[in-house]
């Protein structure tokens, strides 16, 4: 804390949990989760541009 110059301290109570989950099939991604988003299927290019992204991750 002191070495940022935070004048809070972490606090448990005021965080968020964020949540992706992203599923393969034979490295073409097939679903996605995020616990912050409205619980719809993602759209086929949505999930191919992410998987763009990605690709280097794995």
């Amino acid at each position: 804390m002191k070495e940022n110059n935070d004048t809070e301290a972490f606090d448990f109570d005021k965080s968020k949990i964020m949540e992706d989950r992203s599923y393969f099939d034979n490295r073409k991604l097939i679903h996605q989760i995020n616990n912050q988003d409205c619980g719809s299927s993602f759209s086929e290019d949505y999930l191919l541009n992410e998987q763009k992204k990605n690709h280097n991750r794995f």
